[in-house]
């Protein structure tokens, strides 16, 4: 469990101090998790020790010479904390104050494919992780329509998402152009047709005048 304590002494900035397992010994001695300056003679060379038990956060004094506090009240046996409870080292030593508990976060451990079995264990017998959900295979099924394989022109039409298909049309300028041409040409084309035969009723009815 990580543990996370705030740390207060005289006029000095609160400073923060966190711990993950099962135990937190306080005291002088630099061995401590948490190893306060030598100067605090009111702090015992081990003074209190906090325990992670599965039935919460306990405290107990470890025969320091000045006691320990919880809430200003001595204990003489080991007492349960909860957040925000203040824990005194002495009555004129440092403070702390227990901010918050967490449940520590297991950290998976991926065996090395070198040093690893056939079964999938490594020599330490470490449990290798499964596939997850992110970790499978991406399909093979095209997106588009199956080209057959004596077919050499690419299928690109079709093989798209709809967006990308979009985003592969010309430019609507340049589509509305390109079919005034064509409609302009088929204008030209009747328009050639209507003269065509425009001139051809005038010569049939000029040889019929002329008769």
């Amino acid at each position: 469990m990580n543990l996370r304590l705030e740390i207060s002494v005289a006029a000095r900035p609160v400073a923060i101090f966190e711990h993950d397992g099962p135990a937190l010994n306080i005291g002088r001695d630099p061995a401590c998790e948490l190893a306060l300056d030598p100067a605090f003679e009111g702090v015992s060379w081990r003074h209190a020790r906090i325990d992670v038990t599965p039935t919460g956060v306990v405290l107990c004094d470890l025969g320091s010479t000045n006691g320990t506090y919880v809430n200003d009240k001595r204990i003489a046996t080991p007492t349960v904390l909860h957040t925000g409870d203040a824990i005194g080292l002495g009555m004129r030593g440092p403070r702390l104050r227990l901010a918050s508990t967490e449940p520590s976060i297991p950290t998976a451990t991926v065996p090395d494919p070198q040093t690893a079995d056939e079964s999938g264990l490594s020599p330490s017998g470490r449990t290798p992780i499964k596939a997850g959900v992110n970790d499978r295979a991406l399909p093979t099924r095209p997106l588009g329509p199956v080209q057959p394989e004596s077919d050499p022109r690419p299928t690109l039409a079709g093989a798209l998402p709809l967006h990308y298909q979009k985003l592969l049309r010309p430019p609507f300028k340049v589509r509305m152009k390109a079919a005034w041409q064509q409609r302009r040409w088929a204008i030209i084309g009747v328009g050639l047709l209507g003269l065509a035969v425009a001139a051809a009723l005038v010569l049939l009815l000029s040889g019929v005048f002329q008769q």
